[in-house]
């Protein structure tokens, strides 16, 4: 039996449901919440994100990654007033709008919402290939 096999088996068994009621409000099928009981299949990243969320768990502990089963704190929502000073003038409304998003979305949605961002700041580094002329020159 796996750490996660084990940790979401004592989450259910500590809210006293019967697989089929916890599979049921999850969102699982009732076979897929067993097989992972079981340790006989592993389970897909947005099965991780359904059980962790529901038994409100991170799902570092139930992975094995971390010993505190205690969820990450929601980031509260930030408004351009409250960014340091130089931060806020390099945010975009759009950038601005993801950080408001970010604290409401879930697991799933906040990983593209970071992919995004990535993007963004990757684009206002990246050099641009004028730039790159010059320099050479």
């Amino acid at each position: 039996m796996s750490i996660f096999s084990e940790r979401i088996t004592l989450a259910r068994r500590a809210t006293g449901l019967y697989q089929k009621d916890a599979a049921a409000a999850i969102g699982l099928p009732l076979t897929t919440l067993q097989s992972n009981e079981l340790g006989k299949v592993f389970p897909t990243a947005e099965t991780v994100v359904k059980i962790a969320e529901y038994y409100h768990l991170s799902a570092d502990y139930l992975l094995g990654l971390a010993e505190s089963p205690e969820p990450l704190p929601k980031i509260r929502s930030l408004t351009c007033h409250e960014l340091p000073e130089p931060l806020s003038e390099l945010l975009s409304e759009t950038e601005l709008l993801m950080l408001k998003t970010y604290r409401e979305s879930s697991e799933i949605e906040r990983i593209e919402l970071l992919m995004k961002a990535c993007e963004i700041i990757l684009a206002k580094v990246k050099p641009k290939p004028e730039d790159v002329l010059e320099a050479n020159a």
